[in-house]
């Protein structure tokens, strides 16, 4: 809740002197004036259908231009392939050298990947029968 303020008819008076009316400018502040309504007539949804305006307004535009989404080509590469034809060419080719690459890094690699399943079964076999003792 706010405060109550009671205002007499002088204090009322003084804020004229100090802050000035619509007709007469400020005694106490150096060139300040009351602001002023924008609008005299209120009803603004008859003022904007009135003949005088819409004959000075122009008639809406019918077409919207739309704004085109900037895309990065390094990411999308249908994009760089209508850039640069010949990237598509260029990806496949670093795609096969990095699976040749890998291929050739390891040729025991299928041997590891046995090994290693057999450990883990090994694991959850051992894990079982000590489970089962208890």
């Amino acid at each position: 809740m706010g405060r109550l303020i009671i205002w007499t008819e002088s204090a009322f008076r003084k804020l004229d002197l100090i802050y000035g009316t619509e007709v007469r400018k400020s005694v106490a502040k150096a060139s300040f004036t009351m602001p002023r309504a924008k609008m005299c007539n209120a009803d603004f949804s008859r003022l904007i259908r009135s003949e005088e305006i819409v004959k000075a307004v122009r008639p809406p535009k019918k077409t919207v231009k739309t704004v085109r989404i900037h895309r990065n080509p390094l990411k999308k590469s249908a994009l760089m392939v209508k850039l640069n034809p010949y990237a598509a060419v260029i990806k496949r080719a670093a795609i096969l050298a990095q699976s040749k690459q890998q291929k050739m890094d390891d040729p025991l690699e299928a041997e590891i990947q046995e090994s290693t399943k057999k450990v883990i079964a090994t694991r959850k076999s051992s894990g079982k029968k000590v489970a089962a003792k208890k």
